[in-house]
């Protein structure tokens, strides 16, 4: 007489493969949010060191945002993953910005913003 009790192999194969998928989708979402959150800090450090250049060099700063690079007065810095809405701006020679925007990027499904403000300058990140 067979026993009863326990999986068969087929069941126990299920029961692996969807532990396995849940995985890895646990594993790829933050790893999309830790890119979004390095290319966001550095493009925030860029557009800053920009803002500076500009103060201590009392000259305008260009500044082009295009969908996989940032060009600072002809210098180009490349994002890891992240891409962004294209825009463009300059900072003027007392570290003004020329007009208030909205710089808008994602990696896949995650997304931020940059926001800057006209006057002071100052950069929020979303």
């Amino acid at each position: 007489m067979q026993d009863k009790r326990g999986f068969t192999l087929m069941e126990m194969l299920i029961v692996l493969s969807c532990i396995s998928i849940m995985l890895l989708w646990m594993i790829i979402i933050p790893v999309d949010k830790s890119y979004l959150r390095n290319d966001i800090n550095y493009l925030h450090t860029k557009l800053l060191e920009a803002q500076v250049n500009a103060m201590l060099h009392h000259q305008r700063v260009q500044v082009n945002i295009l969908p996989t690079y940032v060009e600072i007065n002809n210098d180009v810095s490349t994002f890891q993953k992240m891409k962004c809405l294209p825009c463009e701006f300059h900072y003027s020679d007392k570290g003004t910005i020329s007009k208030a925007n909205s710089i808008q990027c994602y990696v896949r499904n995650q997304r931020a913003k940059l926001v800057l403000q006209l006057g002071s300058g100052a950069i929020d990140v979303r």
